[in-house]
């Protein structure tokens, strides 16, 4: 049987699935990336996190299954963070393939390979029979709260953005929601983040747009301003070129904690070539990681993005004066213009 190719530095799982890169952490010289994986086929199924780890973010070992579902729980996306102790704690989203409902639950390791989920979970309860239940309530990341201290979770509630403050990891409080689609796309929010750059805080999230019709799309977009502590405030007027990637294989980008620069990864993929594929051994793969920095263009503030990747596979062309950056990998492209602050990304599909 021919097997399928498979990218030369791009991440791809063993066999089976993956999607939404979770977790991403730093720690001890390593970067753990966790993700969406289902090991037993290569069409979407019960939700596991996978695990692998690397030192230079382009050579990665893949390690133990860190999260398995049960009947009742399917493993959803979320974040990573060390605590004070040095614990690695994960955050996800319990989804219950029976009523549908997703709650927020823990997970922790000490050696950050093996872990436990919190005998407590969930962290934050949406059973159906509360008066405030949402059908879509997932993705948390947890970041510290640089204003008031302790930590916050930024969670994607429906068409909204909610944020929960606790002290420790257990007890969590609303603060504060915002709305995107009441300045740019809006939509179903997924994977949330709030990304503390020196000039300004960045919300980035991924919105599904038009959902469950003919014309749905997926894109990530992203707002500058402050964290009051609270919740974010908008300080720019939203802009359609405010996207993290104008590619149709690049979704669920998110940041690494636990770094001095800013660092994104996304799903190389999208929905609708997912929902078609043939693959037999494996499906799915991620973005090169990306440095990320705010530019100032005019009176704006961009991201600007790098890709992390040895100078002998970029390719720099020029257009209309202008320096494109290409990085292929097998039929797979990331550009990078205009100082970063446009990528695209995409799959050359035959």
């Amino acid at each position: 049987m021919k097997k399928d190719i498979r990218p030369q530095f791009h991440f791809t799982p063993k066999k089976g699935w993956i999607n939404d890169p979770n977790g991403l952490c730093y720690v001890g010289g390593i970067y753990h990336m966790f993700y969406q994986h289902y090991p037993d086929d290569t069409k979407w199924g019960p939700m596991h996190w996978g695990h692998a780890t690397s030192r230079d973010l382009l050579s990665w070992e893949h390690q133990e299954i860190a999260l398995y579902p049960t009947e009742d729980e399917y493993c959803f996306s979320g974040s990573a963070i060390i605590d004070d102790e040095g614990v690695m704690r994960l955050f996800y989203t319990s989804h219950n393939p029976k009523t549908g409902e997703q709650t927020q639950s823990m997970a922790y390791s000490s050696d950050y390979i093996h872990f436990e989920k919190y005998d407590g979970n969930p962290i934050i309860d949406n059973s159906k029979d509360l008066d405030n239940f949402k059908k879509d309530f997932r993705d948390p990341k947890v970041i510290k709260n640089k204003v008031k201290g302790g930590y916050t979770m930024v969670l994607a509630a429906g068409e909204n953005i909610e944020f929960y403050s606790s002290s420790d990891f257990i007890n969590w409080t609303y603060s504060g929601s915002f709305a995107p689609g009441k300045l740019g796309f809006g939509g179903i929010c997924e994977c949330p983040d709030l990304i503390s750059f020196p000039e300004k805080d960045v919300l980035t999230m991924s919105i599904i747009v038009n959902p469950g019709q003919e014309d749905e799309y997926h894109v990530m977009q992203y707002f500058v301003g402050h964290f009051d502590g609270e919740t974010f405030v908008n300080e720019q007027p939203f802009q359609p070129d405010q996207l993290l990637d104008f590619g149709d294989d690049n979704y669920a980008m998110v940041s690494f904690s636990g770094t001095d620069e800013v660092i994104l990864m996304g799903w190389g993929e999208n929905w609708a070539s997912a929902r078609a594929n043939t693959n037999t051994e494996y499906f799915g793969k991620m973005t090169l990681a990306r440095k990320a920095s705010l530019l100032k263009v005019g009176n704006r503030y961009l991201i600007s993005q790098k890709p992390i990747v040895s100078d002998e596979k970029v390719v720099r062309l020029e257009a209309e004066g202008k320096v494109l950056i290409t990085v292929e990998d097998e039929g797979y492209v990331e550009i990078f213009a205009e100082n970063g602050t446009k990528s695209l990304s995409w799959m050359s599909r035959k």
